[in-house]
C-alpha cells in the first residue's frame, strides 16, 4: 500500500492561481458548496483544501506528505491493520502494527518502509539512513529527514475514531 500511494500521488502543492483548479485543490461546488464559496471569500484558508478522507486524497492524486499518510492509514484501517498518523517536525508518516506489538514506520511520500517503531527511531534517528538510501535518496535529504525524526516536536495524530 505504501508503495502504491508513493507511485500514485504526486508530491505537489502549488501556491495559488490556475493550478488550484487544474489539480482539484479547491473543494468542488457539488461536494460542499460552503467550502467552495469560502475558497473565494477566504482563499488563504479555503482555496486549497486538504482532505482527511483516504479515498478523497487518492482520488485527487496530488498532495503533500499528510495527504499520502492519510491515504495509507485509511487503507490500512479499512483492512483491519492498526495504523496511526505521526506528525514529525516538518513531515508526516504512518506507523502500523505489522505483528502483535510490532510497529513499523511507513513513509508514503518517499516510498520508504522502516521496520522499526517510531520510538526506536526517535531514540536513534540515524537508523533511517539505509532505508532512505536504498530508495535512492542522497545524504542531503536523508540528513534533513534524520533531523526531523528526532523526538522534538513529534506527536501522534489522534482522531475521535482512534
Amino acid at each position: 500500500m505504501n508503495d502504491a500511494v508513493y507511485r500514485g500521488v504526486v508530491h505537489y502543492w502549488p501556491e495559488t492561481g490556475e493550478a488550484v483548479d487544474r489539480y482539484r485543490l479547491r473543494v468542488p461546488v457539488y461536494e460542499n458548496y460552503l467550502l467552495y464559496l469560502a475558497s473565494y471569500i477566504r482563499p488563504d484558508y479555503f482555496e486549497k483544501y486538504e482532505f482527511v478522507s483516504a479515498r478523497k486524497a487518492l482520488e485527487r492524486g496530488i498532495g503533500l506528505c499528510s495527504q499520502q499518510a492519510m491515504a495509507v492509514r485509511g487503507a490500512m484501517k479499512r483492512n483491519g491493520v492498526p495504523a496511526r498518523i505521526v506528525l514529525l517536525s516538518g513531515h508526516v508518516v504512518v506507523t502500523a502494527e505489522v505483528d502483535r506489538g510490532e510497529w513499523w514506520v511507513l513513509d508514503p511520500d518517499y516510498g520508504v518502509v522502516i521496520p522499526k517503531s517510531i520510538s526506536e527511531i526517535e531514540r536513534d534517528p540515524e537508523i533511517i539512513r539505509p532505508y532512505y538510501r536504498a530508495k535512492g535518496y542522497g545524504d542531503r535529504i536523508i540528513d534533513e529527514l534524520a533531523a526531523i525524526y528526532g523526538p522534538e516536536g513529534n506527536r501522534l495524530y489522534e482522531t475521535r475514531k482512534d
